[in-house]
């Protein structure tokens, strides 16, 4: 039944979520934090200008809290949770920007770059010093290969690489969403098939 235990950090969460919800939404509203749209953009998305934003921080917020009862058992999600982290609060700013500007033009594509980065290079730090090995495994295949420095270009190409796709169909009603599907579909896959390593 240990593989069973992964389920339990999802049900956690998505409960969370759930609860948090009806709370957060609303107070965002009151705060009036709500969406700006372009004028030249997409014309059916004018109407979701005032649209509450922000809502990110309902998921960091179940995620936290998730990690808390975790963290002591797994050390080794220490790395990962300062990346979330990380990268939520560049997230925070940047919308922050954007309510606070009344437009769409929160942080510049440098500046949101630069953040990026310098999180990715922490969390890098931080992983390697936590004792992992710079290993790429290919569970598919069951082949490992030692990477050693270049595993660090690699880590940071793939952070920048899927942070900013996300960025690119985030907005587009549904698109964000149906290509996270697939890949933490496959996410879970790839770690149900590889229990038996840890």
């Amino acid at each position: 039944m240990a593989e069973y235990k992964m389920v339990w950090p999802v049900l956690i969460a998505f409960a969370i979520s759930v609860i948090l919800g009806p709370f957060v939404i609303p107070y965002l509203r009151k705060l009036k934090m709500g969406q700006t749209e372009r004028v030249d953009g997409v014309q059916s998305h004018l109407k979701k200008a005032g649209t509450p934003t922000m809502g990110g921080v309902i998921f960091l917020l179940s995620t936290v809290i998730t990690s808390l009862f975790y963290i002591k058992d797994y050390p080794k999600i220490i790395p990962v949770l300062f990346l979330t982290l990380g990268f939520g609060i560049i997230g925070f700013l940047d919308d922050y920007l954007i309510i606070k500007r009344h437009n769409n033009k929160g942080l510049t594509q440098l500046q949101k770059l630069f953040l990026q980065l310098v999180i990715a290079l922490i969390f890098f730090y931080i992983f390697i010093n936590s004792g992992h090995e710079p290993v790429l495994l290919i569970y598919t295949l069951g082949i490992e290969i030692d990477m050693g420095w270049f595993y660090g270009l690699f880590i940071l190409f793939v952070l920048l690489a899927s942070s900013n796709a996300v960025n690119l169909t985030d907005g587009l009603d549904g698109l964000a969403g149906g290509l996270s599907l697939i890949a933490f579909v496959t996410f879970g896959l790839i770690a149900w098939n590889s229990r038996g390593i840890y």
